[in-house]
């Protein structure tokens, strides 16, 4: 509810930690973070929420700053008939805010009367650094990160979680950062990231905090990204298992199973991932392609609506991105809007340059336009990839319903076996 621009990576931070607080409390079951987000600075009804949510509680509450003093405004309201329970104002130094924020979470679970564990205790109190130096670079880099996962975002969250680990060099969150930066750019083919700095940097957070669920699933995005999917199942377990509401380990568990072709799998997942952020366009695009691979059509063509209802919000704020503009033109396609969907599909062609990540949704776009030649121009683009970025690529080819019209084509099997044989595996 702060409703400032310039500090919203600040209040969205706390709003975050404040999450995980009390999501360490046994007694509670606390909804994720990108479920609740959803009602960021919109006026909302507290009954509605609770309806919608499932929670006997809603927690409202506003962050404002000027220079070095923080004032903090909660309050933990009924969920059934709107009644405050509890509320308070606290003003403080930023040098305090984590002991502010320890004040704030502890005076929630009084409120609720939950009796605290001592472990839990220990848990809450837990923040990774003392330096508000650290703290504020750490938030602004979530926030760039959180902002969508164009190149320039991520890359700046990278800065921004490197420039926190230099303030404090024992901040395991601050390495999950750069290990979760640098696993998406490995996905983008970006040559600033390497396998083996997603796993260091991983491990490192992992070292200094074992339960961190972040750093397991960017190592299992940085395996899934090589291809090595076995081991990518087995990390996004583990960070499941500490936390279940996470949701790129359930996305990428979902993409993981869809490119070994374990459909029903993928679907479950992809489906998690949905009910933890409802307006994730992504989810619901990789749903509608597994539902196409399972024969599901009716599903298919329902996520699809969902997806491009959503697509058309993204590009009304995005003009100018071409990923986005490929999707959409695969579920006009899919929609039968094959005028609409080829112009989106020629503004993305004339948008993606070098980009080969742009270069495959363009070839999925442009193979469900019934337009093979151009589709599988773009596919053999991808073969001036990384070693990395080929075996990615070669993998989830096979189990692509978007590029299930070209199967047959003799120059699509062509290269997909010069593909194949660029791979180590292939070469011995």
């Amino acid at each position: 509810m702060s409703g400032d621009p310039e500090q919203e990576y600040f209040s969205d931070g706390i709003t975050e930690d404040i999450i995980t607080d009390l999501s360490k409390v046994s007694a509670l079951s606390v909804v994720a973070r990108n479920s609740s987000f959803v009602y960021k600075g919109r006026a909302v009804d507290v009954k509605q929420v609770g309806r919608e949510l499932g929670v006997g509680y809603v927690l409202e509450g506003s962050v404002r700053r000027a220079g070095n003093s923080v004032r903090i405004a909660a309050q933990l309201i009924n969920g059934a008939d709107g009644r405050h329970v509890w509320a308070e104002r606290y003003d403080s130094d930023l040098e305090d805010i984590f002991a502010l924020q320890d004040e704030i979470s502890k005076n929630i679970v009084d409120a609720l009367l939950v009796r605290l564990l001592a472990k839990e205790l220990v848990a809450i109190t837990k923040r990774g650094t003392d330096n508000p130096e650290a703290y504020q670079a750490f938030l602004m880099g979530r926030s760039f990160f959180n902002r969508g996962h164009e190149a320039r975002n991520i890359q700046e969250a990278r800065h921004l979680f490197a420039k926190a680990i230099e303030l404090d060099p024992h901040y395991a969150r601050a390495y999950a950062g750069l290990a979760d930066c640098d696993s998406y750019l490995l996905l983008a083919n970006d040559p600033t990231a390497t396998y083996e700095n997603v796993i260091a940097n991983a491990d490192r957070a992992l070292e200094l905090d074992p339960g961190l669920c972040d750093a397991h699933t960017s190592r299992g995005i940085a395996m899934f990204a090589r291809a090595l999917h076995g081991e990518a199942e087995a990390e996004f377990e583990r960070a499941l298992a500490l936390d279940p509401t996470c949701f790129e380990a359930n996305f990428f568990y979902g993409r993981n199973c869809h490119a070994v072709g374990q459909f029903e799998r993928a679907q479950g997942f992809y489906e998690r991932t949905i009910a933890l952020k409802p307006d994730e366009y992504r989810a619901w695009d990789m749903l509608r392609a597994v539902h196409v691979s399972l024969g599901h059509h009716e599903e298919a063509i329902e996520a699809a609506r969902e997806c491009l209802r959503l697509m058309e919000g993204e590009i009304a704020r995005h003009p100018d991105e071409p990923n986005l503009l490929c999707y959409g033109g695969c579920l006009l396609a899919d929609l039968g809007e094959t005028e609409r969907g080829t112009s989106w599909a020629d503004r993305a062609a004339a948008l993606a340059g070098d980009d080969l990540r742009v270069l495959y949704n363009l070839a999925c776009c442009y193979a469900k336009l019934s337009r093979p030649e151009e589709a599988i121009d773009c596919l053999a683009r991808q073969a001036s990839g990384s070693q990395t970025y080929v075996a990615l690529v070669t993998g989830w080819m096979k189990n692509d319903s978007d590029l299930d019209p070209l199967r047959d084509h003799p120059r699509y099997l062509a290269l997909a076996d010069r593909l194949e044989a660029q791979l180590p595996s292939a070469t011995g």
